[in-house]
């Protein structure tokens, strides 16, 4: 099995839906309720609490409608982006897929930011989203406050660390957001029962509890890349994992599905020659606005003070982000996939 865990708005859409629509042997979940099955993106099943063994056999049934779960000529895809940055997933993808395949595609956190605020803004969430230079200000204020800015502490990965944890001082993913980790394969969660609830239809880790501590859209913290997956390699080894730039996939869409193809131990031969010819699921309803973005979600205001001030806080972001910047390349070139 295997997933592709983001980052959010790094072009994982685009990637599922190539991977499904262009290879056979690639499944992802069958979804039917509008009277016509499609194979749909995102499970979220890791990110919910609590998980019972019949949520488990509810996740796995509904890549069974698409193939056989045990065949070893399929490769059944979940494409959560959501699950990057929970630390709990990785925790719960060991311990249920110990061999799991792990997709990554990264991006310029600082465009990543912004293009999850313009779809946030878009879909019109609740509660409502400030503008860009707000949203920014008040999570790094709340980040910083919790000790989770991670502006200071830095990698010490060296070549003997290649196959092993890393060596690393201040904190970590999963010590900042402690409170979406509960490290087991089923957790008794809340009290709330939940036995007759779909998994599917449960609130997020995220939701359920960081709210109170940290901005509840997270367009900040979700680009600090390295300390994602630092945590998610102390659960999976690194030969499971392919990582991806952005820029790649959008320039290089057919080689880069190839790489993608032979990382699950598919043949690529096997790829349709065709494009342009992908899945889409159907739009979804957020507050009765359609969630129908042709451009992906990228439209800079019109007014030319609204763009000062975004291009001003694009230039605090990258600030911002370069020690961790810089981390992600340490870990990366350690490695051996910069």
């Amino acid at each position: 099995m295997a997933f592709l865990i983001g980052a959010q708005k790094s072009g994982t859409t685009f990637l599922f839906d190539q991977l499904v629509a262009r290879h056979p042997h690639i499944i992802g979940r069958t979804w039917n309720d509008t009277g016509t099955p499609f194979m749909k993106k995102e499970a979220h099943f890791f990110s919910r609490v609590p998980l019972l063994e019949k949520d488990f056999l509810e996740y796995t049934s509904s890549f069974a409608a698409s193939g056989d779960i045990n065949s070893q000529n399929f490769t059944f895809l979940d494409a959560t982006p959501d699950y990057m940055q929970i630390a709990s997933a990785p925790c719960r993808i060991s311990s249920l897929v110990p061999e799991a395949k792990i997709i990554v595609v990264l991006r310029d956190p600082v465009l990543r930011a912004f293009s999850h605020w313009n779809m946030n803004q878009k879909l019109q969430l609740r509660p409502l989203v400030k503008k860009f230079d707000e949203e920014v200000r008040i999570e790094i204020e709340g980040l910083r406050k919790n000790g989770c800015s991670f502006e200071s502490d830095a990698f010490t990965a060296t070549e003997s660390h290649k196959d092993s944890s890393y060596s690393r001082t201040g904190s970590s993913w999963n010590k900042c957001f402690k409170c979406k980790f509960e490290c087991g394969l089923y957790s008794a969660g809340d009290k709330k029962d939940h036995s007759k609830d779909s998994p599917l239809r449960r609130k997020s880790v995220e939701m359920s509890c960081s709210e109170s501590l940290f901005s509840i859209h997270g367009i900040v913290r979700r680009g600090f890349h390295a300390e994602q997956l630092h945590w998610w390699l102390q659960h999976l080894r690194p030969d499971q994992f392919l990582i991806l730039q952005y820029e790649q996939l959008k320039l290089s869409a057919n080689e880069t599905l190839e790489r993608v193809v032979k990382h699950l131990g598919l043949d690529p031969s096997l790829i349709s020659k065709d494009p342009l010819k992908s899945l889409q699921e159907k739009p979804s309803v957020y507050a009765s606005t359609k969630w129908e973005l042709p451009t992906g979600g990228w439209s800079i205001p019109a007014d030319n003070a609204t763009k000062q001030k975004c291009m001003q806080t694009f230039k605090y972001l990258r600030n911002f982000y370069a020690p961790a910047n810089d981390r992600l390349e340490q870990l990366l070139n350690s490695l051996g996939m910069a």
